[in-house]
């Protein structure tokens, strides 16, 4: 029988409050969080090791082949020789999924879902999901195209030469969105971990070098930002470690 002044219930209405108030609802307990972090670095791993290799074989893919510029050129090195722009793609696409999982692990360290984060969260998501589809249908289309360019003739050649692969969006939703989700963490995490914002930043330029290289046709432009992406996404996972390790989940 609960009697009103009840120590204990003081207690239990002290501390629900304060965990209301700090933290939104019941925080996770001792092993919500250690599965929440082991899930966390899983996915930070996932996208590091992905990145690596998506910019690994891109920088040993053929020049030729880089900007995607369908002529003669392109198709006869890919019949010789696709595998490390079709590792680039499929690195890609595993790296896209993999940053789904960090944004919603982000997400969810917040104490409150304002409007904002849901944006923030949302712009990420389509960025990455685009990026996704991106890759995976040139795992697809490419070696079909390719097949079709070779063995067709003059008149499959010239459709294929002027209309290309169907890009979703040239990259700018898939490159774009992911890098308006970068620079707008870094910002907020600018005050407290300063690694992480400067890291976020970093890359969220990157993104947007790759965007202008990969519309220019400018190789060496491309060629930094795969270099730097490694350099950078290092330093954020292992910025982000730190967050997750001192971050009250």
């Amino acid at each position: 029988m609960i009697v009103k002044g009840d120590t204990n219930v003081k207690n239990f209405k002290s501390q629900f409050n304060f965990y209301h108030k700090n933290m939104g609802d019941f925080p996770m307990k001792t092993k919500q969080i250690a599965q929440f972090k082991i899930i966390v670095r899983s996915y930070l791993v996932i996208a590091l090791l992905t990145i690596v290799a998506a910019c690994t074989c891109y920088q040993l893919a053929p020049i030729t082949q880089r900007f995607l510029v369908f002529r003669k050129a392109f198709f006869d090195s890919f019949a010789h020789a696709p595998w490390f722009f079709e590792g680039f793609w499929f690195f890609m696409s595993l790296h896209a999924i993999a940053m789904l999982g960090v944004l919603l692990c982000f997400f969810n360290t917040r104490r409150e879902k304002h409007p904002f984060w849901q944006w923030h969260l949302s712009v990420g998501m389509i960025g990455y999901t685009f990026m996704c589809l991106t890759y995976v249908s040139r795992l697809y289309f490419v070696p079909k195209m390719t097949l079709a360019y070779l063995q067709g003739g003059p008149t499959v050649r010239s459709i294929i030469e002027t209309y290309g692969i169907a890009e979703f969006d040239f990259f700018n939703i898939a490159f774009g969105f992911p890098a308006i989700w970068f620079i707008v963490f870094g910002l907020c995490a600018a005050k407290n971990y300063r690694l992480l914002a400067v890291s976020s930043w970093l890359i969220g330029i990157g993104y947007v070098f790759s965007i202008y290289g990969y519309l220019t046709r400018v190789s060496i432009v491309l060629g930094v930002s795969s270099a730097a992406a490694i350099v950078f996404f290092i330093i954020w996972v292992c910025a982000s470690f730190k967050f997750f390790e001192e971050e009250k989940i």
